[in-house]
């Protein structure tokens, strides 16, 4: 089958997706819809696990799913402080970064390298991500730009699509040296595992009730991110990975059309502009959709990979174990300090009345 269809699809079931959560965050929060997104694929993924059949797999497969799980959990945790810290009009168009860095990564990796007119048609998509993302009236067109000097969620926005631009590429050597089938039923439920108890720690608590709060809703998006699992995985074993990603992406133009239908969110301009030139490069660039070759990590490729797992993780047992240790410490370290800061103040005596009144006027004053 060719893989721009798979691409489109994969595109429309991520809009899908995002207007489900959309509604989803009427009534839960933010870390439990990003968890569910994962972690009600499980159920129909496993459905489909006994008619999968089992691919021979060697040292690259499982290489490449040690080192997705952990990038991808922090690509997660990243994107959630992000949209945190500093405003979606300069965090969220970074995203758009992706299909660039791509064009490296893959090529480091993989040797893929995309000819002038995909580059081209590559870039804009890029543009017209930014352009749906950006908020001109807050700033002007290049306001993100300007903010990452000041804006901590912006260079964590830039870190999330550099970490996605690598992970794209190491999940097709895992397709590559499994079967897209297989890869996509076995990697997901291991990263709803994954990155379930760091979601868990940043909520406050596990929340099981908050998980099963909108059973009908939740298994909608789930069914909805199972098609798109596996739209994406075989599109991605068909063609070179900036292609097939920078495709994806158009899943911003169905998410501005469901936008209007469901949520009635006004079109600004440049959003306009931007689903147009997203529209358009596909047009351009791969007007006829053929399924090129598959193509097979050489010699090189393997010991590209090789050195960056090396790099990673180290090549002792006692590197990799010093490695993990430091990234736990590193992400456990903020919420330790929180907890300790809400039970310092649970002990803490409340002020007298008069105090409390003089402090609440003083706030007031300096709101005015």
């Amino acid at each position: 089958m060719p893989w721009f269809p798979l691409a489109l699809a994969a595109a429309a079931c991520t809009a899908t997706v995002d207007a489900l959560s959309k509604q989803a965050l009427a009534r839960s929060d933010a870390y439990t819809v990003a968890w569910v997104r994962l972690g009600y694929t499980v159920p129909f993924l496993a459905a489909v696990l006994p008619a999968v059949p089992r691919p021979p797999l060697d040292g690259l497969f499982f290489g490449s799913l040690l080192l997705l799980l952990p990038l991808e959990v922090a690509a997660l945790l990243l994107y959630t402080r992000a949209i945190q810290e500093s405003p979606l009009g300069v965090t969220v168009p970074f995203l758009a970064l992706t299909p660039v860095f791509l064009m490296g990564t893959a090529f480091l990796i993989l040797g893929e390298r995309p000819d002038a007119s995909g580059a081209a048609g590559i870039l804009l998509i890029a543009g017209g991500a930014y352009l749906l993302n950006v908020h001109a009236r807050r700033g002007g067109l290049l306001a993100p730009f300007g903010a990452v000097a000041r804006e901590p969620g912006s260079r964590k926005m830039i870190a999330v699509a550099a970490i996605y631009s690598v992970t794209s590429v190491l999940g097709k050597v895992a397709i590559l040296h499994s079967s897209p089938a297989f890869f996509g039923v076995v990697y997901f439920p291991m990263l709803a595992a994954a990155s379930l108890p760091f979601l868990a720690a940043l909520r406050g608590g596990p929340g099981l009730r908050a998980l099963l709060s909108q059973p009908r809703l939740f298994a909608a998006i789930g069914l909805v991110q199972t098609l798109m699992i596996f739209a994406h995985v075989h599109a991605l074993a068909l063609v070179e990975v900036p292609y097939m990603i920078s495709v994806k992406r158009t899943s911003l133009v169905f998410s501005v059309v469901l936008g209007r239908i469901f949520f009635g969110e006004e079109h600004t301009p440049q959003r306009l502009a931007g689903a147009a030139a997203m529209a358009a490069a596909p047009a351009r660039r791969w007007g006829v959709c053929s399924s090129p070759k598959k193509i097979r990590p050489s010699t090189t490729e393997k010991t590209r990979l090789v050195r960056f797992t090396e790099i990673m993780y180290g090549t002792s047992t006692r590197a990799r174990a010093w490695t993990w240790a430091k990234i736990i410490r590193v992400w456990t370290r903020p919420m330790a300090a929180k907890r300790r800061g809400c039970e310092s103040r649970a002990r803490r005596p409340g002020p007298p009345r008069s105090a409390a009144r003089n402090g609440s006027e003083a706030a007031a004053s300096m709101g005015k």
